[in-house]
């Protein structure tokens, strides 16, 4: 069925963001989107979050890109796992972009997004 689809295919991404197997939670969630499945803001979360965790700029940039192509809201902790990423891979300048999308899409900055 659809759900049992959708379940599998986003618990390949949860089990693959838990051993760190970034790219390959990035391809099961591309799979996703290519079947016409739609992340929610949860998953882009775990996603955004993970990256940060390994300071990888570009799948977070990558999926920050994405969840804006597809017009999907993503909150202020979104962003600001986004910009620690960017912070780890020591990339300001990206940093400060994915700072002007908070502003552009009207997010709120808070306490940790300047201080990442």
């Amino acid at each position: 069925s659809s759900s049992s689809r959708i379940y599998f295919n986003a618990n390949g991404v949860v089990q693959a963001l838990k051993r760190k197997e970034l790219n390959l939670a990035s391809e099961i969630a591309t799979k996703m989107q290519r079947e016409g499945l739609i992340l929610n803001m949860g998953m882009y979360r775990s996603m955004l979050s993970a990256f940060a965790a390994e300071g990888n700029a570009e799948l977070a940039l990558h999926w920050m890109t994405r969840a804006m192509s597809q017009a999907t809201q993503l909150d202020t902790q979104c962003h600001n796992f986004a910009i620690n990423a960017c912070a780890k891979a020591s990339q300001p300048e990206s940093a400060e972009l994915v700072y002007s999308w908070m502003q552009d899409n009207g997010i709120f900055a808070d306490v940790v997004t300047f201080n990442s």
